[in-house]
């Protein structure tokens, strides 16, 4: 049966036994929410991926659950839908007072999480908060994009207090003493020529698989 929108949500709200004066509210509410009060009226079938996926969550929050659980919620998606989809999310986290627990393939959709738990092949390598698990692999490090990253990495591994890794396309570089900022401007005025592109990074999620399993996320089959 084809239905639209609201109809999806209708229909939805009646499985839970819900009033039909409250349940039109609770809809239109969570259709604002979401920011898609406009596409009511439409067949969800004609709907894009990132759309039918707002009407999935409008649809879970008719209950008013305390805790909102989502299998992958993002995939297919491309980045700016991805994007926009977590910041709706996330709004409605903190106005709701609503804890969010999800599952991603994609790390960087983990960073902004309180507390994770990361899977390798369905074994945990790591679990608890986000910030503590970045801070217990160090401080901030320079990555340097380069064409010859293994002969960069031991040139500058020669001047010693730095330890410098190769990358497929970079050099990590990390100072033993002092802070990486200085380290960044000096490494490009050193070795300018030879580099591409110079950034100042803080560990991410990336940094603790590698740390774990010794290999890199795109590697591996893991999951959050």
């Amino acid at each position: 049966m084809k239905l639209t929108v609201r109809e999806n949500l209708r229909h939805h709200g009646h499985l839970y036994g819900l009033e039909s004066y409250d349940l039109e509210k609770r809809i239109t509410k969570n259709l604002e929410a979401l920011g898609i009060e406009d596409r009511g009226g439409d067949f969800v079938e004609n709907l894009s991926g990132g759309l039918r996926r707002r009407v999935e969550i409008a649809k879970a929050l008719l209950t008013r659950p305390s805790v909102l659980m989502m299998d992958e919620p993002t995939t297919g998606l491309d980045p700016a839908i991805r994007a926009e989809l977590w910041s709706i999310i996330a709004g409605i986290r903190n106005t709701r007072k609503l804890s969010v627990f999800f599952t991603t393939h994609l790390l960087e959709e983990a960073e902004p999480a309180d507390e994770i738990l990361l899977l390798d092949q369905g074994r945990c390598v790591a679990s608890g908060p986000v910030a503590d698990l970045r801070s217990s692999l160090g401080k901030e490090y320079v990555r340097l994009g380069t064409y010859q990253p293994k002969k960069l990495a031991a040139r500058i591994r020669r001047e010693g207090e730095i330890e410098a890794t190769a990358e497929p396309a970079s050099v990590k570089v990390v100072p033993v003493r002092g802070s990486a900022a200085p380290l960044a401007i000096r490494l490009w005025r050193q070795y300018g020529k030879e580099v591409t592109s110079v950034t100042l990074c803080r560990p991410t999620l990336e940094d603790l698989f590698i740390r774990k399993t010794g290999r890199p996320w795109s590697s591996s089959p893991g999951e959050i």
